[in-house]
């Protein structure tokens, strides 16, 4: 059969890639590990990669070294290309009232922003400068392992996500302790840079629900964005 497939450009790397729409082998070997999702998802994105750059025989490894704006747009794609009408009807938690959202997003008109202005990939390096200590951190994108390990740790852990994209403080390369050390108001502008020069696609939907309330969801992190064959068959 001849799937249908799609060539994109990858925000960070801009390496090209060419992504095709799903079927039942990946669908299933999924749907077999929805206890460890999130090991599950970049060997099913690596089902659906038929060239990353160069290489036409991508494997999750190749996926997982992919900075996080990249793995994030790979992953969007790959469902729009499996998409019928570029949709998606979120069916998470409202965290008010705890029913399902029932909110329909166009995924044509998701936010799409370009590195920032004087950044170059395949692997930019950001600065700040700390107000309280006087350091200058520098820092870039976490790669789809980095965020594959927090995923497994317990809880979650700002300060450690904010750590991993840390590269240096003051040149030297930083530990997990300097991080944890620098003062409340250097975290806050740390994460907040680090925050700021986020590109590819915003994938957090901010929307009213039913009960009334503004709700804030992620759709890579929604049960429809991963069950998007069986979503509504169980209403």
């Amino acid at each position: 059969m001849d799937y249908l497939t799609k060539e994109i450009v990858l925000p960070v790397s801009g390496l090209s890639a060419v992504v095709q729409e799903s079927w039942g082998d990946p669908e299933r070997a999924l749907y077999e590990r929805m206890d460890e999702i999130h090991k599950a998802l970049p060997v099913y994105f690596a089902a659906l990669t038929r060239r990353l750059g160069d290489n036409e025989k991508v494997t999750q490894d190749d996926i997982l070294a992919l900075r996080r704006p990249d793995y994030r747009s790979l992953a969007i794609e790959i469902f729009r290309v499996s998409s019928l009408d570029d949709t998606i009807t979120l069916t998470g938690e409202c965290r008010h009232c705890g029913k399902p959202a029932g909110y329909v997003v166009d995924m044509g008109g998701l936010s799409f922003d370009p590195l920032p202005d004087g950044v170059t990939g395949p692997d930019p390096v950001f600065e700040v400068v700390l107000p309280r200590t006087g350091s200058t951190v520098g820092f870039g994108y976490i790669t789809g392992k980095q965020e594959l390990e927090e995923a497994d740790r317990p809880g979650f852990d700002l300060i450690m996500l904010a750590y991993r994209a840390v590269r240096t403080i003051d040149g030297r390369p930083a530990t997990e302790r300097e991080v944890t050390a620098l003062p409340r108001a250097d975290l806050r502008v740390l994460i907040q840079a680090i925050t700021s020069a986020r590109c590819g696609y915003d994938t957090r939907v901010r929307f009213k629900h039913s009960c009334g309330r503004e709700v804030v969801m992620d759709l890579l992190t929604d049960p429809s964005f991963v069950m998007a064959v069986l979503s509504g068959l169980e209403e």
